[in-house]
């Protein structure tokens, strides 16, 4: 028997729902900052000069791509999936260490582009560790922290929902594009 409480026991199905969506919103928002302030510095840390230029319009393209894919995909299924089962084994956990927990996790599903890219030669590891393995972790970890200060104060939840509004109208709008330009054929 473990010695931490079940969540379903102390908090309602529905209030556990309303904070996966609240924590959604968080880690879209700061997913969005995290990873231009990441790119930025993954320009910066790239070693594509022996490629006239060509490398960093590369590792622009990829982390777009790497960028529209986790909004629309991997983060809401992560923070409904993944989260909600980290919400649930550190919920008598101290905060730091439940955001500790919550950072790790994002890392680790960072790590799994960061290392593809990697291993494909498409991004040195500094710039990989900047662009694709400290945003979703950092997202994480900001998800965390922000959902109990959300939950009770509904401005900040709609205040991170319209800052969440960027990045997924930004990705719709990539999406769509691609659809337009390849149908103008």
């Amino acid at each position: 028997m473990s010695d931490t409480p079940d969540v379903e026991a102390t908090v309602s199905s529905k209030e556990l729902s309303r904070r996966a969506w609240i924590a959604l919103g968080v880690a879209e928002a700061a997913f969005g900052l995290f990873a231009v302030l990441g790119g930025i510095g993954a320009l910066y840390a790239s070693d594509a000069a022996d490629l006239q230029g060509w490398g960093d319009l590369g590792l622009v393209v990829i982390m777009l791509m790497t960028g529209v894919a986790s909004v629309l995909v991997a983060i809401p299924l992560a923070v409904h999936t993944v989260g909600r089962f980290t919400v649930r084994k550190t919920q008598g956990w101290p905060a730091r260490r439940a955001g500790l927990a919550h950072l790790a996790v994002g890392l680790a599903f960072g790590s799994l582009s960061g290392a593809i890219i990697v291993a494909n030669d498409l991004a040195s590891i500094p710039a990989a560790l900047l662009a694709f393995v400290l945003p979703p972790g950092l997202a994480g970890l900001t998800a965390n922290t922000l959902v109990p200060y959300a939950a009770r104060h509904r401005w900040l939840a709609v205040t991170a929902w319209a800052l969440a509004a960027v990045p997924i109208g930004l990705s719709l709008y990539a999406v769509a594009t691609v659809f337009i330009i390849g149908q103008a054929d």
